[in-house]
């Protein structure tokens, strides 16, 4: 289990919507601390017309680990998106990133890793105040150095799938449940992995 909270501005300008948000959060496994994370995230979207948006996104994130301090690490994601409204009012959306890892300490490179992903999904109207969405992604990562138990570069392939929805229960406000997959498969096996993360965000407009 875990907890995150966000805090962002957004400012529009014509036909250009810039956002800037920070980012903070933990993680806990078998009731122990197990990770911690902060960050930036900036984005640059630009609205075409009615109807197709493009946009440009960067993000920091630093990783902290309290009883692993030797993967405390700075994580880098930069990359572009599209989207596209039809007339029914479905959303579709894709976008194409690189991401880099790198860990605090220069002697450990075999926990550095450089990849890249790409993001696909949708959203569509259930009624007048719930919305329905979905998606699908996939990142690669390559590690820097041989892992000294297994001598060999780690290589990973990771897939995630994504559902929730969005309700709006009274005005600024709305109650988001989502749940989250993800399947990782690596040229190390301890290194395969399932998660599933459900989670529900409540959030108020000001």
């Amino acid at each position: 289990y875990g907890g995150e909270a966000n805090l962002g501005l957004s400012l529009t300008s014509d036909q250009n919507v810039y956002t800037l948000m920070a980012q903070g959060g933990t993680f806990h496994l078998d009731g122990n601390r197990y990770r911690d994370h902060s960050g930036l995230t900036a984005q640059w979207q630009r609205n075409l017309d009615a109807r197709n948006q493009v946009s440009v996104f960067g993000q920091y994130t630093r990783l902290n680990y309290p009883d692993q301090e030797v993967r405390d690490a700075e994580r880098w994601v930069a990359g572009a998106g599209y989207a596209h409204l039809f007339r029914e009012g479905m959303v579709l959306y894709g976008s194409a990133y690189g991401v880099m890892e790198e860990p605090k300490r220069a002697d450990v490179g075999w926990l550095a890793f450089s990849g890249f992903g790409a993001r696909v999904g949708g959203r569509m109207n259930y009624d007048a105040r719930t919305v329905l969405f979905g998606g699908a992604n996939y990142e690669y990562r390559a590690y820097d150095a041989n892992d000294p138990s297994f001598l060999r570069k780690r290589r990973d392939d990771q897939i995630g799938l994504m559902l929730g929805a969005t309700h709006h229960f009274a005005a600024q406000w709305s109650v988001t449940p989502q749940l989250n997959l993800t399947y990782n498969k690596s040229n190390i096996a301890l290194s395969d992995y399932h998660r599933s993360l459900f989670s529900v965000t409540l959030r108020r407009e000001f």
